[in-house]
């Protein structure tokens, strides 16, 4: 928590990093095509993404998110001895448009889980129930790159269907360490250029901050747990079974 103890407990994990930070990546990767490649049309196709979003309601807000906090916490620097500010969220999405009706997107976020990454994994419909499924997992921080896991036959004589793995790391070697840019230095060029695809407009803004108003509404309207969490885990156990519950499980 560094300094931020007091800024952090004021917003949390869901305001902190899931109203903006990654509610930006889930809107550009679930987004259709923009008409026109430009500011306008970037945001407009997102815009759609959060336009869509399924709203919880009190009977789904249980399957839909879960709050944790890490042991410890509430001894940081300028934070409250009682504090219920939630340090990790894990959140079950809905996008109810065309493409996306009923692919559940599955979103988690929190302080000291371990270790401090960023992905955004894509795992494709099993062609089969027996055959595992095809992985894209695109790398975001602290490497960026893209990591492939695919199905292939067996080498040889057997009909077996094994995974085969591609990674490719951008910043990994020297010379694309020194072309890469940090994050800040591409939006401040951005900004003194005018580029404003890089820069969200108020209405997703007020889109995004409603829906997660209106989670916590829920959850604190159901009297809903805050879980706590061992530093250095993936966060509370109950995050696991939201997810298990369906078949599923975090990569």
């Amino acid at each position: 928590m560094e300094t931020r103890g007091g800024y952090y407990d004021a917003s949390g994990a869901l305001k902190d990093m899931v109203q903006n930070h990654l509610f930006q990546i889930l809107s550009i990767m679930a987004m259709e095509r923009p008409e026109e490649f430009s500011p306008r049309g970037l945001h407009d196709a997102q815009l759609d993404v959060f336009r869509c979003l399924r709203p919880a309601d009190e009977t789904s807000i249980e399957s839909t998110l879960v709050l944790g906090q890490y042991e410890g916490y509430r001894g940081e620097p300028l934070v409250k001895p009682d504090s219920q500010t939630e340090t990790y969220g894990a959140l079950r999405l809905f996008i109810d448009n065309e493409r996306w009706k009923g692919t559940p997107f599955y979103i988690r976020t929190g302080k000291k889980t371990g270790k401090r990454e960023i992905e955004l994994a894509v795992i494709f419909r099993r062609p089969y129930p027996d055959v595992e499924p095809n992985i894209l997992i695109i790398k975001i921080q602290p490497t960026e790159g893209v990591y492939l896991q695919f199905n292939i036959k067996r080498p040889g004589d057997s009909e077996d269907i094994i995974p085969a793995k591609m990674d490719f790391c951008q910043n990994c070697s020297l010379i694309h360490q020194l072309n890469t840019p940090e994050a800040y230095e591409r939006l401040i060029t951005a900004c003194m250029a005018g580029e404003r695809s890089w820069f969200s407009q108020w209405d997703q803004i007020e889109l995004s901050w409603n829906y997660i108003s209106h989670l916590k509404k829920l959850h604190a309207g159901k009297q809903l747990p805050v879980y706590p969490y061992k530093p250095g885990t993936h966060g509370p156990a109950e995050a696991n079974r939201m997810l298990e519950q369906y078949g599923h499980s975090w990569l």
